[in-house]
């Protein structure tokens, strides 16, 4: 069995991912949120905002579908005060403190397809910026450096109003939304490009820690508000099982490894994912052949 202590190891670097961080991954968060066409489609959220009360991202997977409502907005807070502390439209059209910022240019128009979108805003430098497919698209600066209000609500799929209800029918998302995290710093250019570089199904939100204090997995289990449903994003751990099949009848493969073990590793088949079956399968072949060679000659 000298390769067994091996494999792990190599399994957990090439997952990025060692030691207690080798754990399952809640499958529903490889699920998007679909957004009815109604006012009533919508997700209402109640949340402590002083950790990003002086400067926070929102990062987020949407896809965009044509509907009647003129004005589409896939995320907004705001508090009994202002309306507009923070909105987000799907075609480049922003609010931050109640200042209107607009990059309608740099936006393409509704095409069915999965974009990245990231917002970040630091009330040190009065810097808003907004990131379209991980490229900076716009800054403002804000004539005032003042915090983000608090007691608000979030809306996502609309606007809140001043008394904390969504009633606008012109302002309804009515589209696709995966992967929204907001985090407690102002992410830099190059976090925000990586992210969406990483594409659809990129982990790469889950370095950040506590710095991710609204995390996507924790926004599926709020309540939802009308048609507002969970659909497969198409990032979630295949089923196909062919290439651990032919495993069992690599000679080199039988002689070293115990069926236990490989039935233990199928069953974290989600941290394989990501290699098992490219060709690093095959470096990975040649690899423990050589390494059971070694051990015959032990």
């Amino acid at each position: 069995m000298c390769l067994a202590l091996p494999l792990l190891v190599i399994l957990g670097l090439l997952s990025g991912q060692t030691g207690a961080d080798m754990r399952p991954h809640d499958p529903r968060k490889f699920m998007a949120l679909k957004f009815g066409d109604q006012v009533a489609d919508h997700v209402l959220l109640k949340l402590d905002m002083h950790p990003l009360q002086e400067a926070f991202s929102i990062c987020c997977w949407i896809r965009r579908h044509p509907n009647s409502a003129p004005y589409q907005y896939w995320f907004s807070y705001g508090t009994s005060s202002v309306q507009n502390e923070i909105l987000i439209r799907d075609d480049g059209v922003y609010w931050i403190l109640n200042e209107r910022a607009d990059f309608m240019a740099s936006v393409t128009d509704p095409d069915e397809k999965w974009r990245h979108h990231c917002v970040t805003w630091d009330s040190s430098s009065r810097k808003f910026k907004v990131y379209y497919e991980g490229v900076l698209i716009g800054t403002v600066t804000h004539p005032s450096s003042r915090k983000l209000g608090l007691g608000g609500k979030i809306a996502l799929g609309n606007i809140v109003a001043k008394n904390g209800l969504v009633t606008r029918s012109d302002y309804i998302f009515g589209g696709e939304m995966y992967r929204l995290n907001v985090f407690s710093k102002a992410l830099n250019g190059t976090e925000v490009k990586l992210m969406a570089e990483d594409g659809l199904c990129s982990d790469v939100e889950e370095q950040y820690g506590l710095r991710r204090y609204i995390r996507w997995e924790d926004v599926l289990k709020e309540r939802r508000s009308g048609n507002v449903t969970e659909i497969d994003a198409g990032c979630g751990p295949r089923e196909s099982h062919v290439i651990w099949d032919e495993l069992y009848n690599k000679e080199y493969y039988n002689k070293v490894l115990t069926r236990d073990l490989l039935n233990a590793l199928r069953g974290t088949w989600d941290h394989l994912e990501n290699f098992v079956g490219s060709t690093i399968s095959e470096g990975f072949i040649k690899y423990f052949k050589y390494e059971h060679n070694k051990c015959d000659d032990d």
